[in-house]
């Protein structure tokens, strides 16, 4: 870490100031080996250095609750159903990645020096999420002539839905001075009641922080979140006895079988074109697919 301090930052536009370099003719190449430097590199903790990078550093802090509730019941003729449900929230100050492809990037720690200030939702929140699972043996054609079994006999359907919340979302701008979110403009919520494609959030309110200042933009915002999924896989097999030992299964699956499009996240770049707007699908789940297999089991 090579980041200007807090106190650094305070005297705005003149760190940004031409001043003779300390290290001219002892660095012999790049920017370093000029005769002119800015302020701003001489007051960083290590000014000889352009950046600094180390191994990982295990400095965040998360925090995870949660109320996991899971049934299944077995009934008769061949149905079961289970039924697994979480409601859960997830606080850290230095989470980045995503949840799921397509889900929006968290960014980054803006101020090494004030982790606290970076507490917000994890990139990796789901406040809720809903599996519904159901599995029939279709009961009917197990006695009878071969006919009958190898017809009416032997299918099986299986049935699994997931619900999910989609996970928050992260602001970012780029200002001088390290600045990587924007500020929050008062009094305007971010929130909408109806969001679209072409609008999923108020990109009204947020700002363009100044020149060596931080934005006060959370890390994600607490109540804004990427497109939930809904998605419903179904699949249906028939297995056929050849002999004792020689069991053939056909498969029919259908993974996202009503094609409900999942969103990717908005644009999320202050000032950028698509800035609030949603131009993609999500990786995953990925449109409706359909594919068909025979299994040979000896």
């Amino acid at each position: 870490m090579n980041d200007i301090t807090p106190a650094v930052r305070d005297l705005g536009s003149q760190i940004a100031q031409s001043v003779p370099n300390p290290f001219f003719g002892i660095i012999t190449e790049g920017t370093l080996s000029a005769a002119t430097i800015t302020r701003e590199q001489l007051l960083r903790p290590y000014p000889h250095f352009l950046g600094v990078n180390s191994g990982y550093s295990f400095l965040g802090n998360n925090i995870y609750h949660a109320l996991a509730v899971k049934v299944e019941k077995r009934f008769s003729r061949g149905f079961s159903a289970l039924v697994s449900y979480t409601k859960a929230k997830q606080i850290d100050d230095a989470s980045a990645g995503t949840v799921r492809p397509g889900a929006n990037n968290s960014i980054g720690v803006q101020n090494w020096y004030n982790l606290r200030a970076e507490r917000s939702r994890s990139a990796n929140d789901i406040p809720q999420r809903l599996v519904l699972t159901g599995l029939w043996e279709v009961p009917f054609g197990r006695t009878g002539s071969s006919l009958v079994r190898n017809t009416i006999g032997g299918w099986q359907v299986n049935v699994i839905t997931t619900i999910e919340n989609g996970p928050p979302l992260s602001i970012s701008a780029t200002a001088a001075g390290g600045a990587n979110r924007p500020n929050v403009v008062p009094g305007v919520e971010a929130k909408l009641d109806a969001p679209t494609l072409e609008k999923w959030f108020n990109t009204a309110a947020f700002s363009q922080p100044l020149a060596y200042t931080l934005g006060n933009a959370s890390r994600t915002l607490p109540n804004v979140s990427a497109d939930g999924v809904l998605n419903t896989d179904l699949s249906i097999i028939k297995n056929f006895a050849i002999k004792e030992r020689y069991r053939l299964q056909f498969r029919s699956e259908f993974f996202n079988l009503t094609n409900s499009p999942t969103f990717a996240a908005p644009g999320s770049a202050l000032n950028s074109a698509t800035f609030g707007v949603i131009t993609a699908t999500a990786f995953n789940p990925k449109p409706r697919e359909i594919q068909f297999g025979l299994m040979l089991r000896f």
